[in-house]
This record gives C-alpha cells, structure tokens and sequence, in this order.
C-alpha cells in the first residue's frame, strides 16, 4: 500500500480504465495517446505475451517508463499535457492496494490468464468508480500478475517476489490446488489475504494451516457433502468410484468424496484412478471389476472419457436398470441443461450413447447461464486481448467459465477492505481483512456469493437427467443457498427416471443385489456347521442346552416361513365404511393425520352439532375409520400402497417383532426369546398383501385417539387425566425400546389409542422396511410438512424419511405430544407461519431452539412443564429416557395415579348438564320439523298430513272458487334475446315478486310453468264467497307490480302481463308417487285458461260469472263490458275488464278501448270526474271528449276520453 505523491504521477496501465469520474475527459484523451505509444513501440516490445506480462509486472512503473520514454519524442506541449492529465487521477488522500495475480498463462488450462486476466481489470473499474465501495476514493486497486505455470516451486517463487519487491496487499489465485497449498502457507506466515478463484482441494479447508485463505469457487468437500445427501436420500451406503488421477480437477473432487464419505461410514467397494488416455481394454476390465461389488458407480472424470466409460458399460450390459451411473462436473457449460450435448460424440454411436445415458444423472455446480454473466464472459474475451494484457486472440471468443469467479474475488477482497475501513481498522492488517471476509453474502457476477465461516463459498448445485423423449438433460433436482445457514435442497423440481423404466425417489434401485453380490444374503442355514462341529466337543450336559437353543432357533425360522403373521383377506369380514369418500377428503387437519401417520381418524374435522350427534353410538366413534371382524373380533385396517413388495428377511422379522412384541433377553443368544404383551402398545393382528394394497391388522380401540379426546372441547381434562396420559405412553415406550423394534419413528398423539379404560395405548410401531417406499396419497404441501411436526430436529436435517427413527427421537416426539395435552392445542400453534417455515426454522437450529410456547401460567403443574422442555431439547444426548421418564411421572403422582375417581367426577358433571342438553337439542329439533312441513305444505298443501301418514289422498271437489292464469306477452321475443342464465334471473325476480304478493291474500300458488303463472282462491281451503274478491284483489295488486317492474337485462323493454279470471267448480287431487303434485281438474281450469289467451297485455280479463260475484260482493270494483266471446266448453258468453277498484290507489297501466271509428281512445283512469259536466272542451290544452260508463254499482259516471 503507497499514498500517491501530490506532483504528477503515472498511471498505471490498469489505472487508464479505474480513473476518477471528474478526470474522464483527460482520461479518453490520454488513452488514445498512450495506445498510440503503445502501437509505436510493438517492434521493442517483446513478441511473447507470457515473457512480456512476468517482466513488466502490469503494474506502474514498467509501463509508466515505457509510455514517458515513448511521450518523450512526442513534441513538448503534448508530452507536458500527457504529465497534467495523467497527475488529476488520484486525490491526494487515495491509498493504492496493489494486488498479486498469480495463475499460469498457458493456454492448457481451463482457468488461464489468456481466457480470464481481463476480469481483474473490469472488476478494478467497477470498484475505482464507485464511490460508495471504495468510500470515496479512500480506496485504488492496482494488480501485477505472474506467471505460476501450475507449478509449485514457480508458484512460490512469484508470491515472494511479488510480497517482499512489489509490496502486494493481497494475492489472487494460484487456482491450481497444489501450487495454492504452497502459496497459501506463505501467505498464512505473513498474514496476506489470498483469494483463490478455482482452488478446489478439500485439504485447503485447514484453516490452522492456510489462515488468511478464502475462495469464491465452492470446495469438492461441498459437493462431496451433497453427493453423501442423494446417497442416504435413497439409503445407500456403498458405491464404487472410477477417476481421473491426471486432471487435477477431477483428481482432488475424488480425494474430497473418499475422505467425506469414508468419515460418514459409506461403504467404498472399489475405487479405480486412471491416468492419460485409457484403452478400452482398461475400461472394460474397470468396469467389469465394479460391476462385481457395487451398484452405485460414480464417474469422475473429464467429458471426453465419461462418453467412453459409458458406453463400455452399455456393451457390458451395465444400463438396463440394476446400476446407477452418477457423473460430475465442477462448474458446466452453459448448455448443460435442456441439452444433448453431454452424450453426443462423433464415433457413430450416439443412438447407443442416448440408451446407454438414460442410467446416468449428472451433478454439478449451477451453471450460469443468465445473459450478464454471457455479456461480461464476451467482454472479458475482447479485453484479453488489449492492452494491458496483450495476449493474442484465441479459439475462444469469450472469456473462460472461470473468469466471473475471479472478478467476484477482486470484489470480495475490495468489500472485506471498504468494511476495515469503515470500521476504522487497519487496512494492512491481513487477518482483519480476511476475518471480513468470512460469513460474508454479497451479489457477484457468478450470481449470490455467500461465504461460509472458513471464508469457503457455499456453491449451489444441479442434479439432472435425461428425459427419455426428448433425450436431453434436464434439471431434477437443485440446491439454493440465499443466506449463511439458510439452504435448500429442492428435490421435487421433476420426478426422477431410472434405468429400470420406473419414476420416483421411492423406486430408486438398491445399493446391493437382494441376495447379495455373492448369495450371501439368502443363505438361511448357516448355523448348520458351526452346530453339528461344535456337538462332538460339547459335554453331556451341554448338549441339552445346545439342543434347546436349536430347537428355539428351528421354531423361530419356522414361523419366520409359515407367517404366522399373514392374515387370509377372505377370513376378514369387512364393514362397510360410514363416508362417502369424498366426504372423508374434505376433512380437517386431524383426519388427515390420522390416516397417514397411524390407523385411525380424528373426529375432531367435524363440526360440533354433528359430533354431538355421533358421540351416543359407539359404531360411529371411529367415524372414519376402516373397520372389520377378524374372527370374531374388530379390527382397524390400515392400507398402504406399494408398487412391489419383497418378503426379505428383515421384512419377515419385521412382522415376527410387531405381531410377539418379542423382548430382548439377556440370554437370546443362547436360550431363548420370550414374547410377552404389554397392556400400553396396541396389539398388531397380522396382515394380508394382495399387491397393489398391502392391510395391517390392528386391535381396534372404541373411543379413538389422544388427538380426537384433545380436540373434544367437551370434554375436561383435569391434571390427574394428563399425567395418566403421560404415563400410559412412558410405559409403553420403555417396553418398545427394550423390544427387538428398538424405537417408534412416527410417535404423535394420533398414534396414541385410547381404549374402553381410559388408557392409552401406543399404535402404528415397526415395519419401517415395509413402510419405507409406499406410494404416498397426499399431495398438499402443507399436510406432508404438518406430519413432520413430531420429528426430531437431528432426523429433519438427515433429509431423508427415516420410519425406523431413534430413541432420542421418540423422547421429542414424546414431548410434542405433552405439549399437545397440556395446553390443547395443535403443535406449534402460530398462525402466521405456515408448516413449511415451521420445519425450516425447526431443522436449521437457531440459537435458541424454535419450539412450541408453553407458558408458565398454564394450568398444569411446573413439574410437568419442566420435564416437556426436558424432553425436546436440542441435544439428543440431554433428553431424558422414557425410564426416567416414567419415574418423574410417577413422582409427581406420589407413586398412584386414579383415574377412575376422576372419571366418576367428570361423569357427575356431564349427568347435570344432560337433561339441558337434551331440552335444547328437542327443541332444536322441533322448530327443525315445523320448517320441513311448512315447506311441505307450500308444496302439497294440507294433504301432506295424509301423505305423512301413509293415507290414500282421495280428490275433493270444491263447488266454489276462483282461478287466475297469467302469461308474459312476448315472453318468446325476450327468450330469443337473452341467454339461459338471464332468462332464470329473469323470471326468478319477477315470480319473486308475485310470491310476496300472493302472501297478502287468501290464494294458494297451484305452479308456474315457463312464463305461465296459477293461482287458485278457495282451494284447498274453503273461504265462502270470498274466493272472487281475493283472486281479483289479487290480480290488481299483481298487474300493479308489473308497472314498476324492470327487467335486468333488457332494462328498456316494458313487461306486459296478460291475466285471465274465471270463477266456479274443481277437483282437486294428488297425481304421481315418485314426485307427487297438487293438481285441479275441471271445466273452469280451461275456461280461466281461455280468459287469459283470449285476453290483452295489461288488462285484467273476467268471465260473467266472475263479474257476477265481484257485482254480489259490492266492493267497489270497476269493470268495463268487453262483449261477446266464444269459449270452447261454454260456448259464447260475455265478458268484462276489470280496471280498478274504488280506494286503490296503487299506480296501474292506462286501459285502451276503441269506441268511437276513427278516434283512438286511450281510457285515463287518473280523475273521477264525478259532477263535471265535460261536454265538449280543452283542458290544459288537450282535447277531452265525453264518455259515459258502467261501474259495477249500476251508476253512471261521466269521464274524460282523450
């Protein structure tokens, strides 16, 4: 680090590109001159660019000679005019932080100075202009690179030159990992921050030893980690691995994954390193060699030898399902994904490479394949070639993959050195820089960097396929780093194709063949010699004993084949479920719970009117539950699907476990094994596999699980209840965990029965061979995250569903659970997270563990509070077991628990609250059954108290009533205008109406039809005379409506109504069975028809005898003659209008009649004129003419006729 001196100084080469803003000007004119001095000097300047770049340094004094000599022939105003303007670059203030670039410039590599160096320089742009990174110009990077060659001695040749004579801050590179192992230990010694970009041996994680190191490429010991993921994703523990030894890449990813994999426990059958160029003899006898001792095959090595390796394996018959290929890449092209590019070749064989790839996934880092880092690569590759870098142009246009690598170091060395700055520390302290570096997330070129606490960055990775149709590589699987600590491996993106033709992470191939690489594995008998060799040796008294663990051992493999356990589906008697299907997937969360985790259904998804229904039959309990008789005896059937299933030893085991619940004995080995029950487990019946369903049996248990009794507010659990809870599930877990099952895995409270007793008894234990791979039916996000609420935080962070579980897990499970009873609620109850964040929180393991509140005031005792807390810790090793469990519990109890005192008192409570409850639910149901026969009697009026009663409706005749028809005049026109939907609002909005209208008045609605609309007085019950009054009042107050009446959808149309009247006898009666209706028959059903069709829109057409009784009941109703019509059943007789009533006064439409030929009458009833002599004359300016009509009464009446 140098402060720059006030009188003009040089500008180093990289300095003509870094300049201040304010000089910019001076800066385009002094880049053109200098260029021009540089163009003039090509025939002094050294022909290699390697020779040129190591011994003129790229820095400022060598080239600031050079340009002065060159400016020196200029004429002397410019050669004064180049000193001003190169003096305005650097205030004062600026320290200038010159950096080391070490790399080879060869060409070989994939990470040399000819396809990268140029990212330097556009990295030291970016940050000498921006004044908010380099705090105003408090800060200057220069570079000056060497040339390392890839060689250790080289290497640390440069770096000492560069630190002790050129006084570098800070080195870049070497990316070879064995000359970066020997610059680094230099640069840990003098405390000088080094940034490796391509560095990627795992060794360099030793921080003891290489203190000051960082690297913004990801190390191979993180994406060995990743490889170890996928590998106990599908439990397998045992691969074969084949590298390249002469690639330095691919030889330190093989070292990364054998020391990683060897420290986790897998199993490494066979590793293969090959050097340059291998025959394809050394291919085939490579892969013939792994093919004998593994499954799982990874291949790392270079393109142009995977393609090889790939298709010798296709010839050997190595990709037809039974192997698994697993390719890797550090850091791929960007046409990786959606590409055939990683199997296509020029040998011919492309149709073999595309069969023989579909048994291969490839894993890398992610590739950057966004258009910035396409448009910085292209840049890098035109600056290479200009000054200060000078290399010639190669095949490549652009800059290497790499490089975005190298500028986000430059970066990252300029954020670690602006944050000492700010914090006003020493900017030449090396380890103050380097400690800000370390867990540092920032925004580079290569996409979002973050830094783990080894100053290591944190790498994002691929994992893709091939897709059998298209046969290009696509993306399956990813990993996404968005902060330190913060990760996530999505592993769902598409379903994964295996080799043997099947889809899914359950239908991954196995690690090892069923019986082994050698048979191994199917020999049952292999006792037999040990047996009859060790019988001569052993003494008489010996014998017996040797003949009674034989006998025991022979009994035992015995009922392993004769599976006592298998359960003949013919022998169940299945009941029939309670639930439509449908019903049951519109269940809450606890049902759900249920049926996937365990074997029974919650109540609880319900609603409480429904529930309390239920809650008097015990056949309804289980509500969801399937159920059987297994001889004689209920059974709850648990169903799981499986694509196939192998009846395996340990399977069979498995059964033999869950159906004895067989207790480890001190003496198994040499006496015997003792099956014993325990009255806190559910007793396992057996099963029936009939592929593709396989049912397990369980003892079923009447009054459903802890978490339906939790969820049923009517019931009180006082302390007494929760600890009684809380022991039952202890003493059922300590007699697990002695058991050959060793633990539960899927322990949550709807694995928890409750039987008859008020006891709990632990469910849905074991088989977790045969659990594991089962095609699961939940496909909502949230409800799969929900079922992990239970899990342990040291099994979330496997990754992988571990059914088996440990017994640590369980005390956690456990302790969710007490949560759930003392405080009734859901396990982590918080409503603004969802269920996904809860097992991310869960699984990432804060400072303070993330776990249910549980507050001190609750109700239940401090004791039971403190061991809860006790039993979820984050630490495995500090939760208690479930015998001291047990022992706490007790403690609390004074060594006696009743509960059958606290049955009596609950039971006294609910007995004087029974007659309430039974009041209200009687009156309930009586207003319920007063609303069904109303609706029933609108329906089938009074002769639905007949049809209640099983009675044959005989008809009835009325001698007197009255009926109106109505029909909407062009009804037809206004259907052809509007849609389906319009016309049903349509009509509901005006029968609607009419309905309301029909409640004021003794009329029974008979039915609409269309637009056709019957009503009837005096039927069904009898009214007198009245009938005639009412369908007439009726009928006005309904043509009323119609004049105010808007349709919707044609607000411009006006509605016109047409009404027919008609009075006299009917017969009414019941027709149909199915549907039955309320229908009337008779003469004056047709002729009140024939008034309607036979009338006009918006008058009120009357028969005589209807007229007649308007006329006896002198009510002041107003008619008008019509004359005569001919009705087809009566014959012709005269007719009436009806226009009005004396005292209505609600608005009606204006009445027309033609008296006078030639003058349009339109009939105003607006104004009795009673009294006024009108004659002939204007009023207002209209001309009114005389007319004398009848009203009902006989009188007279004089009104205006316009």
């Amino acid at each position: 680090m140098r402060f720059l001196a006030p009188a003009p100084v040089m500008v180093p080469v990289l300095g003509l590109s870094h300049g201040i803003p304010d000089c910019g000007r001076a800066f385009s004119v002094v880049r053109k001159v200098l260029t021009q001095c540089h163009q003039s000097l090509n025939a002094d300047t050294p022909a290699a660019p390697s020779q040129s770049l190591s011994d003129r340094h790229l820095a400022e004094q060598p080239y600031e000679a050079y340009a002065m000599r060159k400016a020196e022939s200029f004429p002397k105003p410019l050669h004064v005019f180049l000193i001003l303007t190169l003096g305005c670059v650097h205030p004062t203030a600026a320290k200038v932080f010159k950096l080391g670039l070490l790399c080879p410039f060869q060409n070989e590599y994939d990470f040399s100075a000819r396809t990268s160096a140029s990212a330097v320089s556009l990295a030291i742009e970016a940050i000498n202009n921006n004044t908010e990174l380099n705090l105003n110009g408090q800060i200057y990077l220069t570079v000056t690179a060497r040339d390392t060659e890839c060689s250790n001695k080289q290497a640390l040749g440069h770096a000492v030159d560069l630190w002790y004579n050129e006084s570098v801050d800070a080195f870049l590179g070497p990316p070879c990992s064995s000359a970066c192992r020997a610059v680094a230990e230099i640069a840990s010694v003098y405390s000088i921050p080094m940034i490796s970009w391509v560095a990627t041996d795992a060794n360099l994680n030793d921080r003891q030893r290489y203190s000051t190191l960082s690297r913004t490429l990801g190390p191979f010991n993180k994406i060995a980690t990743f490889l170890l993921e996928i590998l106990l994703q599908y439990n397998w523990r045992r691969v074969v691995i084949i590298s390249s030894n002469h690639h330095i890449l691919y030889h330190d990813a093989a070292e990364a994954i054998v020391g990683v994999f060897t420290e986790d426990n897998i199993t490494i059958a066979y590793h293969n390193r090959y050097g340059r160029y291998p025959s394809n003899k050394y291919i085939i006898k490579t892969l013939k060699k792994a093919s004998l001792v593994g499954r799982i095959i990874l291949l790392i090595n270079p393109k142009e030898d995977r393609r090889r390796f790939i298709l010798a394996a296709f010839d050997l018959g190595m990709c037809d399902g039974e192997f698994v290929f697993y390719t890797l890449d550090m850091l791929p092209d960007q046409n990786i994904t959606n590409s055939d590019q990683i199997w296509k070749g020029s040998d011919e064989r492309d149709d073999d490479a595309r069969k023989a790839f579909e048994s291969v996934f490839h894993v890398t880092l992610a590739a950057l394949t966004n258009t910035e880092v396409t448009s910085f690569r292209d840049e890098v590759g035109r600056r290479n070639t200009m000054p200060p870098w000078n290399f010639h142009p190669t095949s490549e246009e652009q800059g290497d993959k790499y490089s975005p690598f190298l500028h986000d170091a430059v970066l990252l060395y300029a954020l670690a050195l602006s944050a000492v700055i700010k914090s006003g520390g020493d900017a030449t302290d090396g380890a103050t820089v380097v400690s800000n570096m370390r867990g540092r997330v920032f925004s580079g070129v290569s996409g979002k960097v973050v830094l783990d606490d080894n100053g290591d960055r944190e790498p994002d990775f691929w994992i893709t396929d091939m897709d059998p149709k298209t046969g290009a590589f696509v993306k399956v699987a990813e990993v996404i780093n968005y902060d330190l600590g913060v990760r996530e491996f999505r592993k769902d993106i598409r379903q994964p194709q295996w080799p043997n033709g099947k889809v899914g992470h359950a239908n991954a191939p196995p690690d090892t063949p069923s019986c082994g690489f050698n048979g191994e594995l199917c020999e049952f008998d292999s006792v037999w010699a040990f047996i009859v060799a060790a019988a001569v040796f052993v003494l008489v008294v010996a014998a017996f004993v040797v003949s009674l663990v034989m006998y025991s051992r022979n009994k035992f493999e015995t009922s392993l084949l004769i599976q006592t356990w298998r359960i003949d589906p013919e022998d169940v008697e299945f009941v029939q479920s309670n639930m439509s299907s449908n019903n049951r997937q519109a269940t809450g969360r606890q049902v759900s719970d249920s049926l996937n985790s365990g074997i029974f259904a919650s109540m609880c998804s319900l609603n409480k009117s429904v529930r309390s229904m239920m809650s008097n039959s015990a056949s309804m309990q289980q509500f969801f539950t399937n159920i059987g008789y297994y001889r004689g005896a209920m059974v709850a059937i648990k169903k799981i699907q499986k694509d196939h299933i192998q009846l395996s030893r340990i399977v069979l085991l498995e059964f033999n476990a869950a159906s004895l619940q067989l207790l480890s004995h001190p003496c198994t080995d040499a006496l015997f094994l003792k099956a014993l029950t325990n009255s806190n487990l559910n007793v396992f019946v057996g099963a029936s596999i009939t592929l593709p369903g396989i049912s397990l049996y369980w003892q079923y248990c009447i009054k459903g699980s802890l978490l339906d009794l939790l969820n049923n507010d009517s019931i009180r659990l006082d302390d007494t209840f929760k600890v009684s809870f809380m022991t039952d599930i202890a003493k059922g877990m300590v007699y697990l965990h002695r058991s050959h099952i060793v633990s539960h895995g899927r322990l949550k409270s709807s694995n928890c029965l409750v039987d008859s007793r008020w006891m709990i008894k632990v469910t849905d234990y074991g088989l977790p061979t045969l659990l594991s791979g089962q095609l699961d039916d939940v496909s909502d996000e949230d409800m799969v995250h929900r079922k992990m609420l239970w899990t342990a935080p040291e099994i979330l962070r496997e990754n992988v569903t571990l059914l088996r579980g440990s017994q640590p897990g369980d005390v956690y499970s456990f302790a969710i659970i007490c949560y759930e009873i003392l405080t009734r609620k859901e396990p982590y109850s918080f409503d603004n997270m969802t269920p996904r964040d809860m097992i991310n929180r869960i699984r990432t393991g804060e400072s303070t563990p993330f776990r249910p509140t549980l507050p001190e005031e609750t109700d239940a005792s401090k004791e039971m509070v403190k061991l809860t807390r006790l039993c979820w810790d984050e630490e495995p090793d500090r939760r208690p077991t479930f015998i001291n469990i047990k022992a706490a519990l007790v403690k609390m109890t004074g060594g006696e628990i009743n509960i059958l005192d606290s049955i009596i008192k609950m039971v006294e409570k609910y007995s004087i609250n029974l007659e309430e409850i039974v009041g209200e639910r009687t009156l309930q149901i009586v207003e319920e059954k007063k609303r069904t026969d109303l609706l029933l009697y609108k329906i089938l009026p009074m002769v639905a108290e007949q049809l209640k009663a099983g009675l044959v409706v005989t008809p009835e005749n009325f001698r007197q009533s009255s009926i109106y028809f109505s029909d909407i005049v062009g009804f037809t026109t206004i259907s052809a205008d509007s849609t389906p939907m319009q016309i049903v609002d349509f009509l509901n909005d005006l029968y609607t109406c009419f309905d309301d209208v029909l409640a004021h008045h003794d009329v029974y609605k008979v039915e609409t039809v269309g637009d056709a609309y019957m009503v009837v007085s005096g039927v069904p019950l009898r009214n007198g005379t009245k009938h005639v009054t009412e369908i007439a009042n009726c009928s006005l107050d309904l043509l009323s409506i119609v004049t105010g009446f808007t349709i919707r959808h044609r607000p411009h149309i006006k509605l016109q109504l047409r009404i027919g009247v008609h009075t006299g006898a009917v017969v009414t009666g019941v027709v149909g069975l199915m549907m039955p209706r309320y229908c009337l028959f008779g003469d004056t059903v047709t002729t009140a028809a024939k008034m309607e069709s036979t009338g006009k829109p918006l008058r009120i057409h009357i028969s005589k005898a209807s007229y007649q009784g308007l006329r006896d009941a002198n009510g002041g109703y107003e008619t008008m003659k019509r004359g005569e019509m001919n009705l087809t059943n009566a014959g012709t007789q005269t007719t009436y209008w009806l226009y009005g009533k004396k005292g209505f006064d609600k608005p009606l439409p204006i009445f027309n009649r033609r008296k006078y030929r030639g003058y349009p009458a339109v009939w105003l009833r607006l104004v009795y004129c009673s009294g006024i002599d009108f004659g002939t004359e204007t009023i207002a300016g209209v001309y009114y003419r005389p007319l004398e009509l009848e009203s009902v009464e006989g009188q007279s009446r004089t009104v205006g006729i316009l």
